[in-house]
């Protein structure tokens, strides 16, 4: 008869497979048990043992081919068998040529950027741009197509809540109303 107080880290490797398998006897599966409650390091161990046992057994039984173990061996004692290819040798030159793409695709691209950040603030300028030419060339509107885009002009500053008596929003008039 096993005691609890004899069961230790060792024991639980040796009785885990029949823990597993359930073919423990009773006092065993009680100081199997008590062990791994008072022991992390065992009960981690059966925890991961015990779910791959319960992964490989939701697989089912696998068939392997008769010649597995034979076919293992052999390419352990010739491992040129296995099929790998003999390794190339690279030469300087295609080194030097490799390093050349390399630096030649960095200026490439640090070239382009540059050239777009380049044509960007030529073609940028903080002043708006007023097209004088066209302007001069407009005739000024008579006085009821004024008056016709003056009311639109109204129209959509209402829609933006912008007021064309004094350039406030209308937010803010209401803010200075509700002050008053």
């Amino acid at each position: 008869m096993l005691d609890q107080n004899n069961m230790n880290c060792a024991d639980i490797r040796k009785k885990l497979q029949p823990f597993l398998e359930d073919l423990l006897a009773e006092e065993e599966y009680r100081a199997f048990c008590d062990h791994i409650d008072t022991c992390g390091k065992c009960k981690a161990y059966v925890r991961s043992v015990g779910s791959l046992s319960n992964q490989l057994w939701k697989m089912g039984q696998l068939t392997v081919p008769e010649d597995l173990v034979s076919t293992i061996q052999y390419k352990l004692v010739h491992p040129e068998a296995i099929g790998q290819s003999p390794k190339t040798k690279i030469t300087k030159k295609q080194i030097i040529a490799g390093i050349v793409l390399i630096i030649l695709t960095i200026v490439l691209v640090f070239g382009i950027s540059s050239f777009k950040r380049r044509r960007h603030s030529l073609n940028r300028n903080d002043n708006p741009i007023v097209r004088t030419e066209v302007i001069r060339t407009i005739e000024p509107p008579n006085e009821s197509e004024a008056k016709a885009l003056l009311e639109k002009l109204e129209t959509i500053a209402t829609k933006l809540g912008v007021s064309t008596k004094d350039n406030t929003t209308e937010s803010e008039t209401g803010k200075e109303n509700s002050g008053d």
